[in-house]
This record gives structure tokens, C-alpha cells and sequence, in this order.
């Protein structure tokens, strides 16, 4: 009898969670963007690749000649832990801002003032994370998009791929106008097992993500910012 009582209770609690998180789902965004959440759009990327954002139609050739590109940076502020740590995410961060550098500077002029005609981009990087397949709704723990470690519940393990979320906007230079918003999440490569045990992200898990980004970033800003 009690055996049967904590298993209506176990079943009970499963299915009030899984209708918690279908009629409340986990926070996306990290807040990096104040407001303007409420503009994205599901779209395909100038590659194909699945991406939230709003355009404004202002972000033409027409209007605008040369790019301000701030630094990438953190937020909010990281949280390394045994599976993400400190050194991965500035090799990270590192990474992405020099290939936005290079892919980007190669296709359109890049200025450090602002002015007539200069759009000003500003990202960040909102999350860093393991996350374990296959895990049922009720598993699911909001992150609220800090740097964090999904951990496995089950005691034989599940194989974990790097994740990486990121927003970024572009502005007017002169007038603060807000002329695109984005918001990326990728799945890198499976985890490998660490020398002295344990799974970490690296960069390497990552590059393949950040490469696509990168060079989607760098063929809209070439259309819609005058090219080289």
C-alpha cells in the first residue's frame, strides 16, 4: 500500500512539472538587450542557419559605410565551475573576438569613431554550458543563461555536448538607434573525457559554432553595411 501511495505521488509530481514547464519555459534571454526581446523573429541567418533577430530596414549600404565593433564580453558575469572553467571561457571569448576581426574587417571598413554613416556593433556571450541529450522535460533547470553545468541526474551518465548562447545588437553610432538585434544558442562537439577525469568545455568543442556565426555575421554586415 505504501508502496503504491509514493508511486501516485511520484507520478503526480512528474506531471505537475511537466505542466510547470509547459506553460512556463525556462528564461532565453539574459537581459543584455534591455527590452527589445519583444523584436526578434525566428528567421534563417544570411547561411540558413536558424537565428531570433530583427533588421531594421535602415541597415542598408545606402545609409551606412564603415563598422564600430566593441569587444565581445561576458554577461552577466561568468561562473566557472569544474566543467567550464575561467581560462575556457576567455579562450573563447579571445576567439570570437578576433575571428569577428578578421571575417568581418575583411568585408566591410572597420573605424574606432563614431559618425555619419557608422553603425556600431555590441555583443555578448550569455552562457557557456554542458548540456547532457536526451533528458526528459521535467529535467530541464532554468539557467537564466549564466555560465553553468547541466548536471546529469542519471547515475550511468549521458554523453554531453558543448553549448554556447550569445546576443549581440547594432546601432547607430550617432544617435544610439537600434537598427539589428540577435540572439544565437549552438551545440558544438561531444565532450571528451578531461586528463584526471571528468568532462570539460574547451574552445575546440566550440570553434565549429562560433566559425558559422562568425561568417554569417561577416556576409550580412557585407550586404547590408557598404563592402569593401
Amino acid at each position: 500500500m505504501l508502496s503504491r501511495l509514493l508511486a501516485s505521488i511520484a507520478a503526480a509530481a512528474i506531471a505537475s512539472a511537466l505542466m510547470s514547464c509547459a506553460g512556463t519555459p525556462p528564461p532565453k534571454y539574459s537581459g543584455y538587450l534591455g527590452d527589445d526581446y519583444k523584436l526578434l523573429k525566428e528567421e534563417k541567418d544570411d547561411l540558413g542557419a536558424p537565428v531570433l533577430r530583427f533588421v531594421s530596414p535602415q541597415l542598408t549600404p545606402a545609409n551606412y559605410h564603415s563598422l564600430i565593433l566593441e569587444p565581445v564580453q561576458f554577461y552577466p558575469e561568468p561562473r566557472p565551475d569544474s566543467q567550464v572553467s575561467m581560462g575556457a571561457l576567455n579562450d573563447i571569448r579571445d576567439y570570437l573576438n578576433r575571428s569577428i576581426r578578421e571575417k568581418v574587417g575583411a568585408k566591410v571598413n572597420v573605424v574606432d569613431k563614431p559618425g555619419p554613416g557608422v553603425a556600431r556593433f555590441r555583443g555578448a556571450i550569455t552562457a557557456v554550458n554542458a548540456q547532457t541529450e536526451a533528458l526528459a522535460a521535467y529535467q530541464y533547470i532554468p539557467i537564466a543563461l549564466i555560465v553553468t553545468a547541466a548536471k546529469d541526474a542519471s547515475a550511468g551518465g549521458r554523453p554531453e555536448d558543448a553549448r554556447i548562447f550569445a546576443e549581440g545588437e547594432v546601432l547607430d553610432s550617432v544617435s544610439g538607434a537600434r537598427l539589428a538585434v540577435a540572439v544565437r544558442e549552438g551545440t558544438g562537439e561531444r565532450l571528451k573525457q578531461a586528463k584526471g577525469g571528468g568532462k570539460q568545455v574547451t574552445l575546440d568543442e566550440l570553434k565549429p559554432v562560433i566559425d558559422k556565426w562568425v561568417d554569417a555575421f561577416a556576409v550580412a554586415a557585407s550586404q547590408r553595411i557598404k563592402s569593401k
